[in-house]
């Protein structure tokens, strides 16, 4: 990694459908983007080992296993069931249980390569509030930044 890739801040966007990182380098800026959304299937050690072979971002919990990521899709579509969603309206999800949990495990697999850096700055962005709605923002705002300065990011 080139000295300016090292000290340029990363973008991360935390969207409602997307959660996607950009980095400047050298080159054009790159782009990672992953499905906002995780979908749970039942904890057995076969399903856990296939998980880790492949590489497919998940999380145990409990009984269950969370798929989370673009993965999260393909996997719903395969099984036919429904993806679960970390944020709605674009705020946390009140309504999911797992909804900090996944979204601070999608956030540090995004950003898990660029760890190592202490104090990276990160410049993040959340959605706006709803039309209609309270500006209710600052404790899914304050989630995000303490789960990145938890991965040891300077968040911004």
């Amino acid at each position: 990694m080139k000295d300016q890739e090292k000290e340029s801040p990363l973008g991360l966007d935390v969207g409602t459908s997307r959660i996607c990182l950009a980095r400047r380098g050298d080159g054009p800026t790159e782009y990672e983007t992953q499905l906002n959304a995780f979908v749970s299937v039942p904890k057995s050690p076969i399903t856990e080992r296939v998980l880790g072979k492949e590489k497919i971002p998940h999380t145990v919990r409990d009984s269950d296993i969370l798929v989370h990521g673009n993965e999260a899709g393909r996997l719903a579509g395969m099984l036919g069931i429904e993806t679960r969603r970390t944020m709605t309206r674009g705020m946390l999800n009140p309504e999911e249980p797992d909804s900090v949990a996944v979204l601070k495990d999608m956030i540090q697999a995004a950003t898990r390569r660029y760890g190592e850096q202490s104090e990276r700055r990160v410049c993040f962005t959340v959605p706006a509030a709803p039309l209609g709605a309270n500006d209710r923002l600052t404790y899914h705002e304050a989630t995000v930044k303490q789960i990145l300065t938890e991965s040891g990011f300077y968040a911004t």
